[in-house]
């Protein structure tokens, strides 16, 4: 596919979809605040591309620390899952 200025580079991409993920967010959620956005990402290239991490300060999105080449050591696994089962815990689904 042509593009007039060239293909955009991976973190342009990145940018922009963080740039639409906050809007949704506000948009979906206008009583939740997005001014304290948390975001965990691996340590790929164009997460840590110069217009990636100036885009995320700009938008006052905090990037949580991952270590590099550690998936078994996810932050997540430590303080996101148990507010989540405490959240469902003693719920009944009809659906996945």
């Amino acid at each position: 596919m042509f593009e007039p200025h060239g293909p955009k580079r991976l973190s342009d991409i990145v940018t922009e979809w963080l740039s639409q993920m906050k809007s949704a967010i506000n948009e979906q959620r206008p009583k939740v605040s997005t001014s304290r956005t948390l975001l965990l990402h691996e340590n790929a290239g164009p997460h840590k591309a110069r217009a990636t991490t100036q885009s995320l300060r700009e938008q006052g999105i905090q990037v949580l620390p991952h270590p590099t080449y550690s998936p078994d050591l996810a932050p997540c696994d430590f303080w996101l899952f148990p507010i989540l089962k405490d959240r469902v815990v003693g719920r009944k689904f009809d659906r996945i």
